[in-house]
């Protein structure tokens, strides 16, 4: 959130109003300080490729968060980062695929698994779907595990 021009305490407000997490501004500012975050959310000026997607669940008290990320692998950069509480996976796949079809155009989508949501999601948007490879697939399980590190988990 950071990265796509929030300020600090405009992502504890946007948490809290989402019912994700109570944290404070001065708690995102140490996490930014310890880890040098060096992430970078692409312009788009780029041509893509293709999209692909992941998502990790997050234990926050009693409820799951999830995390959201799609990347395009040839830059390697971060095209859009969501964190949703939900119950209906298929919606949000939509959504976020809707998102980033609406700044970057439309592209193929790589997941890592045939999960029916990304499935789904990709045929109402018309959009080719197929699993990625070990390379894309290494890719995307790195970011997703950096973010992870970053929120220490």
């Amino acid at each position: 959130m950071y990265f796509l021009g929030l300020s600090f305490r405009n992502i504890v407000k946007s948490l809290y109003f989402l019912k994700i997490i109570k944290i404070s501004h001065v708690s995102i500012g140490k996490w930014i300080q310890e880890y040098k975050i060096q992430i970078k959310v692409s312009n788009g000026n780029k041509k893509i490729q293709e999209y692909v997607i992941d998502e990790i669940a997050l234990k926050a008290g009693s409820e799951l968060i999830w995390i959201w990320v799609i990347i395009e692998p040839t830059d390697k950069q971060i095209r859009s980062f969501h964190i949703k509480r939900t119950k209906n996976m298929f919606v949000i796949a939509e959504r976020i695929l809707s998102d980033v079809l609406d700044k970057y155009g439309k592209h193929q989508v790589s997941s890592d698994d045939g999960n029916t949501w990304y499935l789904q999601a990709c045929k109402s948007l018309k959009l080719n779907h197929h699993l990625h490879s070990h390379y894309k697939k290494s890719l995307i399980e790195r970011t997703m595990q950096y973010i992870k590190d970053i929120l220490k988990l």
